[in-house]
């Protein structure tokens, strides 16, 4: 199945030194965290230098792909079209694969998935991911019931998680910038 629609996300970086991802199915401007980051290469994958040194054509995981158009251009190592909103649109596309299917959970007292059954993949996201200045992280909320926004102490079935490529700790590929909540997004 391919999705190819925008994923109305908010990010917030975490001080721990991992990303805290969260991604809303509305634009709520929600501002505390929804979902649990899921590290798949905890402090791996670069250099961490400021100047993007990674690669500038990426393919899989972070490519630019045509957002909202039948064919997106995303390879079957990362199949997914997905942007983020910015501002009163979406940002540039890029591809993403799966790093958790049918999984479910149920989120804390702050909204926050604590655990996923089953957990989500510590392969999917470095193995579609072919820059080197960035850290692929499972943790971007595709599809979920119910739907919107995270709820506090709510059970939630069919989660589906997505790909993202992290600045939070290392520098964006050159064909990206990192946002203000620490996501390289596609120039």
């Amino acid at each position: 199945m391919r999705f190819s629609r925008l994923a109305s996300v908010m990010f917030v970086v975490g001080v721990s030194g991992a990303a805290t991802i969260i991604a809303c199915g509305s634009s709520g401007g929600k501002s505390s965290p929804d979902a649990k980051t899921f590290s798949d290469a905890p402090g791996s994958g670069g250099s961490g230098s400021g100047s993007g040194s990674g690669s500038g054509s990426l393919q899989g995981l972070g490519q630019k792909c045509a957002f909202g158009s039948a064919t997106s251009g995303c390879p079957a190592s990362a199949s997914d079209c997905v942007a983020v909103a910015a501002g009163s649109g979406a940002s540039n596309g890029w591809c993403t694969p799966h790093c958790d299917d049918a999984a479910a959970g149920m989120t804390n007292g702050s909204a926050q998935f604590t655990s996923l059954t089953p957990p989500p993949s510590t392969t999917a996201c470095p193995a579609a991911f072919s820059g080197s200045a960035s850290q692929a992280v499972c943790g971007l909320i595709l599809a979920s019931t119910p739907t919107g926004a995270l709820q506090p102490n709510t059970s939630y079935t069919g989660i589906t998680l997505g790909c993202v490529v992290s600045c939070q700790t290392l520098a964006c590929p050159s064909s990206m910038t990192c946002n203000t909540q620490k996501l390289c997004i596609p120039n």
